[in-house]
């Protein structure tokens, strides 16, 4: 049995109320959630949190201009739980300058160049 401490707060009326901590045993393990909520249950948590997190993904993806396509293959290669490499400096200019027009590009090269 292992509580985990869980704070909120709200705003009411323009005031904000809280924060409240309380205590709440979710089972320290997989098998002890199971234990003390069913497997159902504990499954289908799980799948909802993970829906969250998946379009959270897909939000960052739609805000960045990304296509269908490149949100994805971002989305295939994603493991729950699991934070993904960073891109290095390059990278993101890279992707940055992929995603300019040809205009564009023409112009930050001669910017680049002089």
């Amino acid at each position: 049995m292992t509580d985990k401490q869980v704070s909120a707060k709200t705003e009411v009326d323009g005031k904000v109320v809280g924060p409240v901590t309380v205590n709440y045993d979710f089972g320290a393990t997989t098998e002890e959630k199971i234990k003390l909520f069913g497997e159902d249950c504990t499954n289908s948590n799980a799948e909802a949190s993970m829906t969250v997190a998946l379009q959270d993904i897909i939000r960052n993806g739609l805000k960045a201009g990304k296509s269908a396509a490149a949100i994805q293959k971002t989305v295939s290669e994603w493991k729950p739980g699991v934070k993904r490499k960073a891109r290095s400096k390059a990278e993101k200019v890279r992707d940055e300058f992929a995603s300019l027009s040809a205009e564009e590009k023409k112009a930050l090269l001669a910017q680049l160049t002089n």
